[in-house]
Order: C-alpha cells, then sequence, then structure tokens
C-alpha cells in the first residue's frame, strides 16, 4: 500500500492567509465602527428629546414658562438640574463633581416613578441605557459629570439679558423652530447651561454631526458645518 503524504500549509502560505485576513479586518473595522456609533447616535437623539419632551411637559405645569438654565453657583427651584457650580472645566476630573440631575425640576418629568432629589447609586448616573441626561457617546466615566446636554441659558433672561426670576414664557419666543433649546457637549461640558458666545468645542460628533433640541420640541441632527452655524448667538437669543 502505498502512503499519501498529508500536506500541510507552508509559513509563506500562512503569513498569506494571515494577511487577507488582517486586511478584511482593516476594511470592516469602519464599517463595524460606523454601525454602533449609528446605534449612540440614535440612543442620543432618543435621550435630547425625551429631556425637550420634559421641558415641554413641564412648560405646560408651569404657565407656559421654561425651567431656568442652573446658572453656576444658584441651586433655584425650578432649575432644571441642580450643582452647576463645578470649579474647573472636565478635563481636571478631581476638581469637578457630577451635576445633580436629580435635584432638577425635570427628573420627575423625565422619570415619572422617581421622586425628586432621589439619589440613585452612582454608576447609574454614568450609565447611558439608564441615564436619559447622558449621551453615550459623551466620553470615558471620569471625564463626564452624570450628563452632557447643556440647555440654553438665554431662556430665563428677559429682552435686556437681565436674569429673570422663572424662565421665558415659551408664547414670548418668537421663532421656536430656530431658538436652540438643548446642545450636546459631551465631555466639554462643566455646568448645566450653554452659551453660544463661548463657542466650545463639540467633542462630542455623531458620526460627522450632532443632535440638537429646539424650543418647540423637535429634533435635528445637523452635521459638523450646520452646527457651527447654529451656534451662534442669534439662535440662542430668543427675543430677537
Amino acid at each position: 500500500m502505498i502512503k499519501t503524504r498529508k500536506r500541510a500549509f507552508t509559513l509563506l502560505e500562512l503569513l498569506v492567509v494571515i494577511a487577507i485576513v488582517a486586511i478584511l479586518a482593516a476594511l470592516l473595522l469602519p464599517a463595524i465602527q460606523s454601525a454602533r456609533e449609528r446605534g449612540r447616535a440614535a440612543t442620543c437623539m432618543s435621550h435630547i428629546r425625551q429631556l425637550a419632551q420634559a421641558v415641554h411637559m413641564y412648560i405646560t405645569d408651569s404657565d407656559g414658562h421654561f425651567p431656568k438654565t442652573a446658572p453656576a453657583g444658584r441651586n433655584h427651584p425650578s432649575d432644571w438640574v441642580w450643582g452647576g457650580n463645578v470649579v474647573s472645566h472636565p478635563q481636571d476630573p478631581s476638581a469637578c463633581r457630577r451635576i445633580d440631575i436629580e435635584d432638577g425640576v425635570l427628573w420627575t418629568y423625565v422619570y415619572s416613578g422617581f421622586k425628586r432629589f432621589q439619589n440613585m447609586p452612582e454608576e447609574w448616573y454614568h450609565s447611558p441605557a439608564k441615564n436619559v441626561y447622558l449621551c453615550p457617546s459623551a466620553g470615558p466615566v471620569e471625564k463626564v459629570r452624570g450628563m452632557s446636554y447643556s440647555m440654553n441659558w438665554n431662556l430665563d433672561k428677559d429682552s435686556s439679558g437681565a436674569t429673570m426670576d422663572q424662565g421665558v414664557i415659551l408664547s414670548r419666543i418668537k421663532n421656536p423652530s430656530y431658538c436652540v433649546l438643548f446642545v450636546d457637549e459631551g465631555s466639554e461640558l462643566n455646568d448645566g447651561y450653554y452659551d453660544a458666545s463661548d463657542f466650545p468645542n463639540q467633542g462630542n460628533l455623531h458620526l460627522g454631526g450632532a443632535n440638537l433640541a429646539f424650543c418647540d420640541g423637535h429634533i435635528e441632527w445637523k452635521a459638523v458645518r450646520e452646527v457651527q452655524k447654529m451656534l451662534d448667538l442669534r439662535n440662542f437669543i430668543w427675543w430677537e
């Protein structure tokens, strides 16, 4: 009987196979990452929509007034979140504390089964799957303050720019579909409000764009160039 020799892979053939697998992986990786980011972007849009809806439920219960925008150093009874008086930018985590989202007036509108001032386990605040105030692309846990969305601080200023005791009345906004309500600051967030004149880096962009909420309640994804146009002071001043 003639014995047949089993043919094994040569080293060269094995290297060729490894190279082909590596090339295929490199080609597929961007598509996988893009698919993951599309999922995160969809979750972010859902979160910011829920916050905008909560604002409008609050408006209905508050004679048409928006909540206040949590100016640094104050915890006003009608602030949308509390604890906006962080002492440093999030890039220095040891100097910043978590924003108290559960103390703000929107908490019970976002989570109907929760009570205001109800503290959750600390890890809950850093889980986008549980925490509507947090975008899943916001960044590493140590760089976020438990939320990533900021409210337009001009919504509690009168037509002279002076701070009011309550947020502006919705019916006074001349163009609510044009006036920005929330922006997603991602890891750049260090308080509960946002002034367009600051022009921070929109570090939390989804597939070359970002989600924005407007005062009429609608949500839009905008490409980077459009985001930069929207982050213009005219889109934040309600009385123009």
